[in-house]
């Protein structure tokens, strides 16, 4: 399985992975996430009706990470229950020997739910990738087993890095490779898994390597999310021609871009070895033992402009409106998101960019602007003591108003103009004129007069089975200020990266 976030579920309430339960204080088993925890409810003679007290990982362990993980949970009456993480005993453990600890309370018309509680209260997020419940606890040689075989197809990519090894690299059936275990996650990604240093020469002695900091590539860039190996800090000194030295548990999910025949992948380092800083070595496609990529010779330039992926726009439409969709009154900003997810741009790549990203980014605009227009507090903080609580005419002015200037500085301000954090503004933003040109004119087809017009159009012919609020009143104000902000906030000031 592969947890989404480890910021979900809480210690004795955990969001629920699979449960086998008729509600929130009434269960067979639950086997849960407490944020860097799992958590094992499980009811017997010696547990109450909820399972508890339940087995709960150590907080400082962090057994639970957002990366694929293998993970067993097992009762015996003589040795309670036991939690495995990638094939080892997390070591937790509450329940002692007991012989008369038994499953009798067992209500078999209990639903078996994957990903919340029955009813569909505390949901987990994240992704199962296979599910196995046995009738007997396994042992522990038999869950080595099946976490070594993994779920889906497998291969092992090695990068030679034996030129940052050695001051006369030997040849690669005698070199030294930082080997992966690597299959395609999905139709969207790689996973990419124990990243292990190994040489080829039994004779090899390898002293002391230092391993910093190790970062994936993909077609000439290192992706920023799916670091998951930056924080590796080790020094290799024993034997590694056996079996070599594994230098991280973890594994880690990188978007596909190209394709399995056409995607190329590279390591850099922060060191490795006595080499560094920053060393990059590319995939060895000399090995007979690896699969490698037909090189092009006109391959298609690389944009160096970007586009923000799905959680880096919801994230960026939060922090710019300071809307929190997890907010009671904000269920609809989360339900739309949650809806549209997936036809929000899911690459960087600004050239597969697509009509139907535009739709998804306006529709969630419009959630954001609403929940920004529609807070007092919020809208005051953005705004300043724009009015709100006028007509049309009164709230915007006439002509190239001062309120019309008030409503085109904030947008601009608080979505376009935005500081790092030397305090610069990004180059290649719209100008203010631009953006006032746009939203109040003076061409004849800015935002401001095409709503005007829509308005007097609806009001002129009103849709009888429509209750509509023709009046100039503040329903409108606010229609149109939800309008600018989601014109504003859905462009491609907030977009490209």
């Amino acid at each position: 399985m592969v947890p989404g976030n480890v910021s979900q579920g809480t210690a004795g309430d955990p969001a629920r992975i699979i449960s086998y339960s008729a509600s929130e204080d009434s269960r067979n088993f639950t086997f849960g996430q407490a944020e860097y925890r799992y958590e094992y409810m499980h009811r017997s003679s010696s547990t109450n009706a909820n399972g508890e007290p339940s087995l709960i990982t150590d907080a400082d362990a962090e057994d639970a990470q957002a990366v694929q993980q293998h993970v067993v949970i097992t009762y015996s009456r003589n040795n309670g229950r036991r939690i495995y993480v990638n094939g080892v005993d997390t070591g937790d453990s509450i329940d002692t020997s007991s012989l008369t600890d038994t499953l009798a309370d067992w209500d078999s018309s209990y639903p078996l739910v994957f990903g919340s509680e029955a009813g569909g209260s505390q949901p987990w997020q994240g992704k199962l990738r296979l599910v196995a419940i046995y009738d007997t606890a396994m042992s522990e040689a038999q869950i080595q087993q099946n976490f070594e075989a993994g779920v889906g197809e497998k291969f092992l990519l090695l990068f030679n890095v034996s030129e940052q090894l050695f001051t006369s690299p030997p040849a690669p059936d005698k070199g030294t490779y930082v080997m992966f275990t690597v299959s395609q996650y999905d139709d969207y990604s790689y996973l990419f898994y124990k990243p292990t240093l190994v040489s080829l020469d039994p004779d090899f002695t390898p002293g002391n390597i230092t391993v910093k900091n190790l970062r994936l590539g993909l077609n000439g860039r290192e992706p920023a999310v799916g670091q998951a190996f930056r924080n590796i800090n080790t020094t290799v000194t024993s034997n590694i021609f056996t079996n070599g030295q594994v230098l991280s548990e973890l594994g880690t999910i990188i978007a596909l871009e190209k394709g399995p025949d056409a995607d190329e992948f590279f390591l850099t380092f922060e060191q490795l070895g006595s080499s560094g800083p920053d060393v990059r070595d590319d995939l060895d496609c000399g090995d007979p033992s690896t699969s490698c990529p037909t090189p092009t010779t006109n391959s298609d330039p690389v944009s160096d402009i970007g586009l923000r992926t799905f959680d880096e726009i919801n994230a960026s439409m939060a922090t710019i409106t300071g809307v929190d969709m997890h907010a009671s009154g904000n269920e609809s900003v989360k339900s739309t998101y949650l809806t549209i997810k997936q036809q929000l741009p899911t690459l960087e790549d600004i050239g597969g960019f697509l009509p139907a990203h535009q739709m998804a980014i306006a529709q969630l605009a419009i959630q954001y602007c609403n929940g920004l227009v529609e807070d007092p507090s919020l809208r005051t903080t953005f705004y300043g003591n724009f009015d709100f609580d006028t007509g049309v005419a009164a709230a915007y002015g006439n002509g190239d108003s001062a309120q019309k200037q008030q409503m085109l500085d904030a947008l601009y301000n608080n979505m376009i103009s935005l500081p790092d954090a030397s305090g610069n503004i990004l180059s290649g933003v719209p100008e203010r004129a631009e953006l006032k040109a746009e939203l109040f004119g003076p061409s004849a087809t800015n935002l401001f007069d095409k709503l005007g017009a829509v308005m007097q159009g609806v009001c002129a012919n009103p849709d009888p089975l429509i209750n509509q609020n023709c009046d100039d009143s503040d329903i409108r104000t606010r229609a149109i200020a939800k309008a600018l902000c989601t014109a504003t906030l859905g462009s491609a000031a907030m977009l490209i990266q």
